[in-house]
């Protein structure tokens, strides 16, 4: 069975494409049944395309303009997403990731840790490349689908909801404590 590693992001500096190609090419030296599926699009779409083709590795497939209301199809066909970012906010992506129960790797960005704090094969990275793969190469080999499902149970709806919250009052507790001090 082929796994799906997915990207979903736009090809930017910010988000680092780059380095999801440069992991997926250590992914795929150890772990060969699997694709890389990009979903985008940026100023760095010819770039991407062109290491595609520098590293000749085939088995990356790049899609933009996917409809918003399509991503779900994504999520649950992927087996893990990927976010490489140099910088974010809270990104979105995760959270509709782990909505659709797919198991998030991705650099120490914006809230993505304490989001997936203590949920099953979701991984911080250090943003190398080595250790991004490692972790891939792991899940991969260890993901059972069914023992995900039953885990992720007890991340219901009302618990996800009671964490942002508790992150975004965290916030805006620190700026106004921010603000205060001025």
């Amino acid at each position: 069975e082929q796994k799906i590693i997915l990207f979903a992001g736009r090809f930017v500096r910010q988000k680092n494409p780059k380095l999801a190609i440069d992991v997926f090419r250590k992914v795929i030296a150890k772990y060969k049944n699997c694709i890389l599926l990009m979903l985008g699009s940026g100023d760095q779409e010819d770039e991407m395309r062109n290491l595609i083709k520098t590293y000749s590795v085939d088995n990356v497939f790049i899609k933009h303009d996917v409809p918003q209301n399509e991503m779900v199809y994504y999520y649950n066909a992927a087996d893990v997403l990927i976010v490489t970012s140099f910088n974010e906010g809270g990104p979105l992506v995760v959270k509709e990731a782990l909505a659709c129960n797919l198991p998030v790797i991705s650099t120490d960005v914006g809230d993505v840790k304490s989001v997936i704090q203590g949920m099953p094969y979701c991984y911080i990275s250090s943003g190398e490349p080595e250790d991004f793969a490692e972790k891939i190469i792991y899940l991969l080999e260890e993901f059972h689908p069914t023992d995900y499902h039953s885990t992720m149970i007890k991340y219901s709806a009302d618990i996800f909801y009671e964490k942002i919250t508790e992150i975004y009052n965290g916030l805006i507790r620190k700026y106004s404590n921010d603000k205060n001090k001025q």
